[in-house]
């Protein structure tokens, strides 16, 4: 996350990343992309430069959440 429009929290452990998921989608409903495959999830709205990023990485246990303001 280098860029100044963005920026991230990294937490440790799945039990933290199924935490957060259940809290995005209370606040902001389904994510308008979902890729469990990849663990991947991203709330984007159509009239807003702002989106939320979600990911996990299974070989590390660690939870990525991101937000990024691309009107910067």
């Amino acid at each position: 996350m280098a860029s100044s429009n963005q920026t991230g929290v990294y937490l440790d452990g799945k039990q933290n990343f199924d935490k957060v998921k259940a809290d995005l989608i209370k606040q902001y409903g389904e994510p308008t992309v979902a890729n469990p495959r990849i663990w991947l999830w991203k709330w984007k709205w159509k009239d807003s430069k702002i989106e939320v990023m979600l990911s996990y990485q299974e070989r590390f246990a660690r939870t990525t959440v991101g937000f990024q303001n691309k009107g910067i």
